[in-house]
């Protein structure tokens, strides 16, 4: 019986690696056709006959997808940390010029409306879950821009 183990350990690993290469080859040949290598190109770069190409590019490689999924995950995730840290201007809306902005301009929007239809500043902290100090911070920013005859984004 010991004889046999190593036998089948052999079988085993060569089954392993065998697969490993099949999905190496299906990868790769997507991969080339996503960057427009035709399948006389793939077959050549990969060193594969013209039919396992067509069969690689026929079927869809679940690895293939997560990878490209991830890699467009990383590259969401990169983008957002580039404009939670306001190194990005908007280029939709002029109103916005930094991500700083975008966040302050719709709160000060908010509570110029609620001081309009008279609400107190406390309630209006209470209102909007801010504190005092935030609301009466953006009502001075108002009355200063006021005074100097600016129009505040409200």
């Amino acid at each position: 019986m010991t004889a046999n183990a190593p036998a089948a350990s052999r079988t085993r690993n060569a089954t392993i690696a065998r697969e490993e290469a099949a999905e190496f080859h299906h990868k790769g040949c997507l991969v080339l056709a996503d960057r427009g290598y035709s399948r006389e190109e793939i077959a050549a770069v990969m060193g594969l006959s013209l039919r396992s190409v067509r069969r690689s590019l026929s079927s869809p490689c679940r690895a293939y997808e997560l990878e490209k999924q991830e890699v467009e995950e990383r590259r969401r995730y990169e983008e957002w940390q580039r404009t939670a840290r306001g190194h990005f201007r908007f280029t939709r809306d002029d109103d916005f010029k930094t991500v700083t902005e975008a966040r302050v301009l719709p709160l000060r929007r908010q509570i110029g409306n609620l001081l309009r239809e008279g609400f107190r500043k406390a309630d209006i902290a209470r209102r909007l879950q801010v504190s005092k100090q935030v609301v009466q911070y953006h009502v001075r920013v108002m009355e200063r821009a006021a005074e100097r005859g600016q129009t505040v984004s409200v």
